[in-house]
C-alpha cells in the first residue's frame, strides 16, 4: 500500500500524516494487490476538507468529507470510503451464478 499525503492552503503536520496513515491502515483488509492512496488535506475559509482517491488493480474510490477539525474529516472520510468498498464487494459476491439443480 503507497499512501500520498499533499496539503492544500496549509503546511503540513506530521501529526495529520501519521493519523491518515494510521487510518488508512484499516483499509488494508479489504484489497490483496497493491494500491495507491492518495490524501488532500485543504483549508478553505472555515472548513476543513479531505479527500481521499484510493487506486489499484480494477478498483477506483474517491472520496471527500468536511469537518470542524481534519480529525474528524479523516474519521468521516474512511468510514464512508469503507462503506463505498463494502457495496461494492456486496454487489460482486451477489453477481455470482446460482446453480441449477438438476431435475431427476
Amino acid at each position: 500500500m503507497i499512501v500520498t499525503m499533499n496539503f492544500k492552503n496549509m503546511d503540513g503536520r506530521d501529526l495529520f500524516k501519521e493519523y491518515a496513515f494510521y487510518k488508512t491502515k484499516r483499509l488494508k483488509k479489504y484489497f490483496n494487490g497493491k494500491i495507491h492512496v492518495t490524501w488532500t488535506l485543504s483549508l478553505e475559509k472555515n472548513d476543513r476538507i479531505a479527500h481521499c482517491h484510493i487506486v489499484g488493480n480494477h478498483i477506483d474510490y474517491f472520496m471527500e468529507s468536511k469537518g470542524e477539525s481534519f480529525f474528524e474529516a479523516l474519521d468521516l472520510g474512511i468510514d464512508r470510503i469503507e462503506k463505498q468498498i463494502k457495496r461494492k464487494k456486496e454487489k460482486v459476491k451477489n453477481r455470482r451464478p446460482h446453480q441449477r439443480q438438476r431435475a431427476a
